[in-house]
C-alpha cells in the first residue's frame, strides 16, 4: 500500500461539504441564462427508475429521461412539470444545451449520448 497524505474525512466533513454548487448555463436563444446543479444520489436513482419504468426490458425512455434530467438539474428559475411541457414548444437547441450541461456536471454526458444515439438507429 502506498502512503496517502490526504486528509481522512469524518462524516461531519462529508455531510457539511458544499458539493451541490450551481453552474450558470448561457441560453442565448432566450436572452439570458439558467442555473443548474448536480444531482443528489437520491435524485440520480429516482431519474433512472422513472426513465426505465415506462418501458419494458429495462430500456431507457429517452423523453422521460430528458424531462427528469431537466427538472432535477435546473434550479433557477424553478420549473414545474407544466412549465416544462410549455418549454417543449421552445427552441430544441436551447433545451438540449441545458440537458447536456446537467449531464456533464453529473459525469453522465458521454455514456448518455451513446445510449440516446442508439435509440435513433434503425
Amino acid at each position: 500500500m502506498s502512503e496517502n497524505t490526504s486528509h481522512v474525512l469524518s462524516m461531519e466533513d462529508i455531510l457539511t461539504a458544499d458539493d451541490l454548487s450551481t453552474t450558470t448555463v448561457e441560453v442565448p436563444e432566450w436572452g439570458g441564462s439558467v442555473k443548474v446543479r448536480p444531482f443528489t444520489k437520491r435524485q440520480q436513482v429516482s431519474i433512472r427508475k422513472q426513465a426505465q419504468s415506462s418501458l419494458q426490458g429495462g430500456e431507457i425512455d429517452v423523453d422521460e429521461f430528458e424531462r427528469q434530467v431537466f427538472l432535477a438539474g435546473v434550479v433557477e428559475p424553478e420549473i414545474t412539470v407544466d412549465q416544462y411541457n410549455l418549454l417543449l414548444e421552445k427552441n430544441a437547441q436551447a433545451m438540449d444545451r441545458i440537458v447536456k450541461a446537467v449531464l456533464e456536471i453529473n459525469g453522465m454526458a458521454e455514456d448518455t449520448e451513446k445510449k440516446v444515439a442508439a435509440t435513433f438507429q434503425d
